[in-house]
């Protein structure tokens, strides 16, 4: 016969086992979907990039997209179009709003 002693504890260690294991599952769960939104953004920024290309190879983009940018992409940018692309980021956009007009 087993004690209800015994049944207690195995049923503990196993509701200790089912619920410590929850959290881990639910963590692996979190990050595969902020590795599946971090790629959608770079397939997004990498779209755009080839998008706002045109046949001469130099980007056409809007004033308004040059100000959302952000300074690794305005840094990028400035680097494809031959400027500097060292400064802070109201220098950056400044830059690359002159080159654009």
């Amino acid at each position: 016969q087993h004690s209800p002693t015994c049944t207690h504890r195995f049923f503990s260690s196993n509701v200790a086992t089912v619920v410590s294991s929850q959290p881990s599952f639910l963590l692996q769960q979190q990050q595969a979907q902020q590795q599946a939104a971090a790629a959608s953004v770079l397939l997004y920024n990498a779209a755009r990039r080839s998008q706002a290309t045109n046949n001469c190879g130099t980007s056409s983009l809007s004033r308004t997209e040059i100000r959302r940018m952000r300074v690794a992409d305005l840094r990028e940018e400035l680097g494809r179009r031959g400027l500097s692309s060292s400064g802070l980021r109201e220098a950056l956009v400044a830059r690359l709003l002159d080159a654009s007009s």
